[in-house]
């Protein structure tokens, strides 16, 4: 560093001054007392002129052993001065670096976002996701086959517009029969089990009572015994379908037979639905077509 390199060039040559050039100076002054002793002869007495010298470049030897020895010191403080500084300096923009680098982890994705929304004129809309569902194919198709449907229920044209009230009957129609259908379906499967789990629950549930109450266990062991074949002789009926007040039978082999029955008469009604389609379209009815129904398996035979 440049004020490094200045002290030490300054004590080197105050070194060079000091221990050459000064004692040289005073060898040059005593040499020249030396020659003026006969003149001072006169005024002082023998030998003190002498001494006098002497005494006088010891004291100033020393004197400047002194101050060289302080100057070294002054230095040395110095330089211990500037490396704290230097070190205050780097602690300072180490800091500074610091601050700098997680201020950049702030900035840098703020920009993206910053350059990101810059780049559209609008901001998105509440019913942006609205129009681009309403946009979507798998939207669009479906909206199509509805509208083929009711335009071929209604024997409309197919550039021909639909009524308002057409469409609001037909999905009416078709929301009432599938919610129905459904649900009546629903109800005819799972209503047997819930009644065969109310019954267990309800005929269970002393014995668990009267072992989770902590009472004797012999007296529970009895309870038990006595309780669980009664409980087996009241499900029995239940499980196998009859009772004496009447039957209660789950003829899966029926409900299943229902099913396809359903199943087969929706497939037969979207196939004459095609078939007037492509009449009307002016196609072969009985030529393969490329749509695609709901029901592609082939129709199974009845039980």
């Amino acid at each position: 560093m440049p004020w490094m390199t200045a002290c030490s060039e300054h004590d080197s040559n105050l070194g060079e001054v000091c221990y050459a050039d000064l004692f040289s100076m005073l060898e040059s002054w005593t040499k020249i007392f030396k020659d003026l002793q006969f003149v001072q002869e006169v005024h002082l007495p023998i030998g003190r002129v002498g001494l006098d010298s002497q005494k006088l470049a010891k004291e100033t030897g020393l004197t400047l052993r002194r101050c060289l020895d302080l100057i070294d010191r002054f230095v040395q403080s110095l330089l211990a001065e500037m490396q704290i500084t230097d070190s205050r300096q780097g602690i300072v923009e180490a800091e500074s670096v610091s601050k700098l680098t997680a201020l950049a982890f702030v900035s840098i994705p703020l920009s993206f976002v910053a350059g990101l929304f810059s780049t559209q004129v609008h901001e998105p809309k509440a019913a942006y996701a609205v129009h681009l569902s309403l946009r979507g194919a798998n939207l669009i198709e479906y909206k199509a086959k509805v509208m083929s449907n009711l335009r071929a229920e209604s024997r409309l044209l197919h550039k021909e517009r639909i009524q308002t009230h057409v469409f609001i009957a037909r999905v009416s129609s078709t929301l009432y029969v599938a919610i129905f259908k459904r649900t009546r379906e629903t109800v005819v499967v799972l209503t047997p089990f819930v009644i065969i789990l109310a019954a267990i629950a309800a005929l269970l549930s002393p014995i668990v009572v009267l072992w989770l109450r902590g009472i004797d266990r012999g007296f529970s062991v009895v309870i038990t015994v006595l309780l669980l074949p009664l409980n087996i002789a009241l499900l029995g009926p239940l499980m196998a379908g009859t009772s004496s007040p009447g039957p209660i039978r789950l003829d899966m082999k029926k409900l299943l037979r229902a099913i396809r029955q359903d199943r087969e008469k929706h497939r037969k009604r979207r196939a004459k639905e095609k078939k007037r389609r492509r009449q009307d379209a002016g196609l072969n009815p009985e030529a393969p077509g490329d749509e695609s129904t709901d029901d592609d398996e082939p129709p199974t035979q009845r039980n």
